[in-house]
């Protein structure tokens, strides 16, 4: 899915809800980086939102800050020492940012991909040992992190963003590989407070989720799906993601104790949840009948008592 934004804090129907399991979500913009021809918001803590951004003339990784006053929204740029294309993909509830970066830039394809941690101002880059490509795509509240490398070029895949061969989870230094059982490729692209970890993975058969935890892997594989994205989870163990129904669409869902719960933006042909906060609150892209697709968060409305 292309995206396109025009403006800051364009709002895009906020009497619009929509029922998921008993839950009524009320959509606004997630918020749009200044000047930006599109944003990609990935998570999201209690107040703020990391994701990148794309410029006609460049683009980078950004972190977005609700100041409280009337709503304002406060952008920061995050811009790794010598990177020329970065990413921001997550955010604990310490304000600790993840993400990765390549220099120069990430196309030409095979670029080597060098993932970082962001606190107060200080990037540290993280690379897991002997790779060439190293994505860090989560983190949880005890710096906890988890991500997806290539140990050779010829092995990642073709994109310009989150390659992987082999998924990881790295705890204060200490890095373990973690590769879904008979796939080719595991990518892990969340972690929460108590271990559980998700991501994807692929095998010839097609492209899945997981949920991983205790040392068990569970598939995640939403019922007649082309294809399955679990992108985030929060301390609720609610986990968010899309998933392909057919040609040119993409609904998003929320899944829990083995049960699916399809999230949409109401009327739209394609709607991509990437992150989810511990009130439920989700973020993401929907896309218009014409045009790039534009940001989202949904926002949970308490619901009366029967």
């Amino acid at each position: 899915m292309k995206i396109l934004t025009t403006g800051v804090g364009l709002v895009l129907a906020l009497a619009v809800l929509v029922a998921a399991s008993g839950t009524q979500y009320r959509f606004s913009s997630s918020g749009n980086y200044p000047g930006a021809v599109y944003t990609i918001p990935i998570a999201l803590n209690s107040r703020q939102i990391v994701g990148y951004y794309v410029t006609v003339a460049s683009g980078g990784s950004y972190v977005e800050t609700l100041t409280g006053v009337k709503g304002a929204r406060h952008f920061l740029t995050i811009t790794p020492p010598g990177s020329g294309t970065s990413y921001a993909s997550g955010i604990n509830a310490q304000g600790v940012i993840v993400g990765w970066y390549c220099i120069g830039g990430c196309n030409p394809y095979p670029a080597a991909e060098h993932g970082y941690t962001w606190d107060q101002g200080k990037f540290t880059t993280i690379d897991y040992p002997g790779a060439m490509s190293t994505g860090v795509y989560g983190i949880n509240d005890f710096g906890q992190i988890v991500g997806g490398f290539c140990p050779y070029s010829i092995l990642c895949a073709d994109d310009d963003g989150n390659p992987s061969q082999h998924a990881f989870i790295e705890d204060h230094g200490v890095f373990t590989q973690l590769d879904f059982p008979g796939a080719f490729v595991t990518q892990a692209n969340a972690i929460n407070d108590a271990g559980q970890i998700v991501g994807t993975y692929e095998t010839l058969q097609g492209l899945y989720s997981f949920l991983y935890q205790n040392g068990e892997y569970t598939r995640i594989a939403v019922p007649h799906a082309v294809r399955t994205f679990a992108t985030a989870i929060n301390n609720r163990g609610v986990v968010a993601g899309s998933y392909e129904g057919g040609y040119i669409t993409s609904h998003s869902f929320l899944y829990q104790n083995g049960e699916f719960t399809t999230v949409d933006f109401p009327g739209r042909r394609a709607t991509a949840i990437s992150g989810i906060n511990d009130a439920g609150i989700i973020i993401g892209n929907w896309a218009p009948s014409v045009g790039f697709d534009l940001t989202f968060k949904g926002v949970p409305i308490s619901q009366p008592t029967p």
